[in-house]
């Protein structure tokens, strides 16, 4: 039998896990560690939340993407930019390009990363 799926709610920056997972998933959360030291956290999460052949997921805003999101500044990231980021721990595998509408009309660039551990 497949195990319950478990929501976890809490501060990225802050979290550690009590087991390791097989599939990071995160559709707009990365984008909104604008400092420095709040990427470096969420990278440290991560890496204790993965499992050894986890799966990492995440989608952020393009470059052409908004500077602002929610009233909350934003990074905008590309393949390059990602790439540097999660270095060395970890490497991007694919990436996808998406253009998406909001209810208002605006366009908003997103891009989406597939990400796997570095096995150096």
């Amino acid at each position: 039998m497949a195990e319950e799926i478990k929501w976890i709610v809490a501060d990225i920056r802050h979290f550690r896990p009590e087991k390791k997972y097989m599939l990071w998933h995160d559709r707009a959360v990365f984008h909104f560690m604008v400092a420095q030291d709040d990427r470096k956290k969420y990278i440290e999460t991560l890496d204790a939340s993965l499992d050894e052949n986890g799966h990492i997921v995440i989608g952020t805003f393009a470059l052409g993407g908004p500077p602002r999101c929610s009233g909350l500044d934003v990074m905008r990231y590309d393949e390059t930019l990602v790439s540097e980021v999660f270095a060395p721990a970890f490497m991007v595998v694919s990436t996808m390009f998406a253009r998406h509408r909001t209810s208002t009309g605006e366009r908003q660039d997103f891009m989406f990363f597939y990400l796997r551990r570095s096995h150096a």
